[in-house]
């Protein structure tokens, strides 16, 4: 590393003119030029200058920055055919074991490994308390800072109950291989056609309890309640599906057009339903249905209700026409 000459740059070059000419100005004929931008986000209209510097092909160019920013879909975009993406991870237990190479105790090594976690910016700090923080603020960076800013997302609270519901069920595979676990296994008779009733029941349990859990750990009573209402209105709309699906005595052509009726009804006033009784407000999103303006949001968010109403209402009469036809053509033959 000594050969090595550095050169550093700060908030003067967070405007892609300036980051490029000061590339430029420190260029060195006759040795290898390497060029590293972190945190490349925080230049608008980086991709200009790097472009531009790559064409030029006197410099071996490293980038990095947030992944909220910079997604492979992206950096597809930005840097079409001219850029190797480098996934950086958190530490294997391989590694963690290798960083720790004068302790030789695997075992004890590995209980380390499950509290600490992978995240090898926390093995710096010497007490738990300052790497709890550490790994706290790095979710903070992710979840609330870098993702919010890059999708300009409203609420914040559903986003944070999402990752912590995510994190608290790392896995959990009960609730996946349930049905594999059920279908598979034999059951008093009087049960033994019931497999997905119960497997439904299951889902809808777990969901409530998982709600439960997840709102009485941070005391969020009020969350708590939003989230059984969300809940309760989302599962009424799966179990109608299901019951019509399973039980309703009619044939494939007119399940299928009840279901689509009903999952179009479903998606269109489900919002308003949980608005009227979460928070006491009467609304009828299709109201605000406006098709010559899909800018705002509200006029977006109904002219997709509308829309999905109309179609889903036609695709469904169309079947529910067809399997009535189909179901009188039988009874004369």
């Amino acid at each position: 590393m000594k050969k090595f000459q550095f050169l550093k740059a700060g908030e003067e070059i967070k405007e892609y003119h300036a980051l490029h000419a000061y590339v430029e100005e420190h260029y060195q004929e006759g040795k290898t030029n390497y060029l590293f931008v972190d945190e490349v986000q925080m230049c608008p209209k980086f991709e200009l200058a790097i472009n531009s510097l790559y064409s030029k092909g006197k410099y071996d160019i490293y980038v990095t920055g947030s992944d909220a920013f910079l997604l492979s879909a992206d950096l597809a975009t930005l840097f079409t055919g001219r850029y190797i993406e480098i996934h950086v991870f958190p530490f294997s237990f391989q590694e963690y074991c290798q960083y720790y190479d004068d302790i030789s105790d695997k075992d004890k090594l590995f209980d380390e490994y499950a509290i600490k976690g992978g995240l090898a910016g926390s093995y710096a700090y010497r007490t738990e308390k300052d790497r709890t923080n550490y790994i706290n603020e790095v979710y903070e960076t992710i979840v609330t800072r870098d993702l919010v800013q890059k999708y300009t997302l409203p609420d914040t609270l559903v986003l944070q109950r999402l990752s912590e519901f995510l994190m608290d069920n790392i896995s959990n595979l009960t609730v996946v291989f349930f049905p594999l676990v059920i279908r598979n296994i034999t059951l008093p008779p009087i049960l033994s056609d019931k497999k997905a009733l119960i497997t439904l029941a299951w889902d809808t349990l777990w969901l409530f309890l998982t709600i439960f859990e997840v709102c009485n750990h941070s005391g969020d009573r009020e969350g708590m309640r939003a989230g059984y209402i969300a809940a309760f209105i989302l599962m009424a709309g799966v179990w109608l599906v299901f019951w019509v699906a399973r039980y309703l005595p009619v044939n494939g052509w007119i399940k299928a057009g009840t279901i689509l009726i009903i999952s179009c009804i479903w998606m269109a006033f489900t919002n308003d339903v949980y608005a009227y009784f979460a928070e006491h407000k009467k609304q009828l999103t299709i109201l605000s249905t406006h098709f010559s303006d899909w800018t705002n949001h509200i006029c977006v968010n109904a002219n997709v209700c509308t829309l999905i109403l109309i179609f889903g209402g036609i695709a469904g009469g169309g079947l529910l026409v067809y399997g009535k036809i189909n179901r009188k053509r039988k009874c004369l033959k």
